[in-house]
């Protein structure tokens, strides 16, 4: 079956400097209980799906085709059986490639085994054999107008490979395949898993905010000083194409999260009762994404280095100020305790910059700059490392006495601390 591809690549809201050139899968099976539509979900089985991706340098011409996106459906039942459809993928393999003029080339691989994709309840647990009910897996706030639902998708291995290829001449299964590849970037995980929440609105089935948790268990990485540079190049490279899309592409901001956010809470400040409650519990005010590895063993010739609890935080648009014109205490950020370094930090710099920008302009000019200053947002990035091991590579037989370490936390001295401490904490 071929798949369109500037649908695929619209529905999914690829950036610009992504194309997806080719998309094709092998046989399609449907199950549908017509007896159990409203509580049962649909099934689909998929037994091999491969994608061609390839970077491309945007420009405004290839952009302009997009269609703008149209909300006048409503939330009825197609919409809700779509919502919780399950997918079951037995492999996917993605192919990354370079334009043939461009003066980097890349080649690269993303290969899945057993993927499923999944309608969970708000906690995210296994259904255990048991089949999905629909109705289990959303939470719905006819009140607000607002529906949470949650999917949990899975998969048993991801393989993913990038390199430099050593020859532009090679032909176009050569270099998907990766067989010529120059010293290639390898990762091996197993048991991967990813965690999505989503809202919309039920009046016209339009997206307000969503969060995504990408979980990994334990990554492998045997790397060398080759693997270092490719990882760099093709980092610097991705960053160049996503700079000139920007440039490109007018700034233009999820206004209608913050909107729909704002209703939310003047809303639901006259209603009280349990629905709402649960719905408070498990709401997301903003759209964000994830990254937690509970374990990562890298080897650098001689010397190995384990970092535990690798966790990653984006949000893409953090309102800066709540509705009252206080300053955001992030305390709706996942895993993060608040107040504490970094936002006084950050609160102080505010105050700085609003004073030093304000001092520099005439009255009408303060004016407009006090009336949009509340509307100030930000992207923000947290790292945090919760423990890291540098030590010299050794064997089986080694004593641990004998083990010689260039990095260990000091456990005795950390768990005697009054509150917990990560190694490295970054934003």
């Amino acid at each position: 079956l071929e798949l369109n591809e500037e649908v695929i690549s619209e529905r999914l809201e690829f950036p610009p400097w992504l194309k997806i050139v080719k998309a094709h899968c092998s046989s399609v099976t449907v199950k549908i209980p017509w007896t159990q539509i409203k509580s049962a979900p649909v099934q689909l089985y998929v037994e091999e799906l491969q994608v061609v991706i390839r970077l491309v340098t945007p420009t405004s011409p290839n952009i302009s085709k997009k269609t703008s996106p149209t909300h006048n459906k409503s939330y009825d039942l197609p919409e809700r059986v779509l919502e919780c459809l399950s997918l079951y993928v037995q492999s996917i393999e993605i192919y990354f490639e370079t334009e043939s003029n461009s003066t980097i080339n890349f080649g690269g691989s993303i290969m899945l085994s057993h993927l499923v994709l999944e309608s969970r309840m708000p906690n995210f647990h296994e259904w255990n054999g048991q089949i999905p009910k629909i109705n289990m897996t959303r939470i719905h706030e006819r009140t607000l107008g607002q529906v949470l639902f949650f999917k949990h998708v899975s998969w048993r291995v991801l393989k993913i490979e990038a390199s430099h290829n050593n020859n532009n001449n090679l032909n176009e299964k050569q270099t998907r395949r990766g067989s010529a590849l120059n010293s290639p970037l390898r990762l091996l995980t197993e048991n991967g898993r990813c965690r999505i929440t989503i809202k919309k609105n039920t009046a016209d089935c339009s997206l307000i905010a969503g969060r995504m948790e990408l979980l990994f268990d334990e990554i492998h990485w045997l790397a060398y000083m080759a693997h270092l540079r490719s990882a760099i190049d093709f980092y610097q490279h991705i960053m160049d194409l996503a700079n000139l899309s920007s440039n490109i592409l007018p700034k233009q901001l999820s206004v209608h999260q913050f909107v729909n956010a704002t209703i939310s809470a003047s809303s639901a400040s006259n209603v009280s009762n349990s629905n709402i409650n649960v719905f408070r519990q498990h709401d997301i005010t903003q759209s964000s994404h994830h990254l937690l590895i509970s374990r990562i063993d890298l080897h650098f010739g001689a010397m190995q280095a384990t970092i535990l609890k690798l966790r990653v935080d984006f949000y893409p648009q953090h309102k800066v100020f709540e509705t009252d014109g206080k300053q955001s205490s992030r305390s709706n950020w996942l895993r993060y305790v608040a107040p504490n370094t970094f936002t006084d930090l950050a609160n102080r710099q505010l105050d700085h910059h609003f004073g030093l920008i304000n001092s520099k302009m005439d009255s009408n000019t303060r004016l407009r700059f006090e009336r949009i200053w509340p509307q100030l947002v930000s992207a923000n990035v947290v790292i945090r490392i919760e423990d890291l091991i540098i030590q010299a590579i050794s064997e089986r037989n080694t004593k641990k006495e004998d083990i010689a370490y260039l990095i260990e936390v000091n456990q005795s001295l950390k768990n005697r601390m009054p509150q917990p401490l990560s190694f490295a904490h970054l934003e």
